[in-house]
């Protein structure tokens, strides 16, 4: 089954990226986990793994173009798989998104009223806050 290669996402305000160098060329084999391409963010230039072993059947962004997020960039197939522009064009793909979930703030407990202060009872202070008074 073809796999879809879409542009990552590496930080809350990526957009989009840029393709640096292309590592593997149309053709070539590859092992899930093995390097395939140069992403160029606005901060950094980063590698991206195949997520599948196989042939990269497609290269669908050329070197040195910019697309935005989950843009298909390659199609990872097995040898003789035929893959169509109908399939590249009907897939979705989808992108984890990197940002940890937090959950929605808890509202805190209110704490009881204390009770109202009798008046000229002794009120603890330091020294340094008494000669201040």
């Amino acid at each position: 089954m073809a796999t879809l290669i879409p542009m990552p996402k590496w930080g809350m305000t990526m957009q989009e990226g840029t393709i640096g160098t292309w590592l593997k060329n149309e053709g070539d084999q590859v092992e899930a986990g093995e390097d395939i391409v140069e992403i160029e963010s606005d901060k950094a230039i980063q590698l991206v793994e195949s997520p599948a072993s196989g042939i990269v059947a497609r290269i669908l962004v050329a070197a040195g173009e910019t697309v935005p997020i989950t843009t298909p960039i390659a199609v990872i197939a097995d040898e003789g798989e035929d893959v169509s522009e109908e399939l590249i064009a009907s897939a979705t793909v989808a992108v984890p998104d990197d940002t940890p979930v937090t959950p929605p703030p808890q509202s805190a407990p209110t704490a009881a009223p204390s009770p109202p202060r009798k008046r000229g009872g002794r009120v603890p202070a330091s020294p340094a806050a008494k000669r201040l008074a």
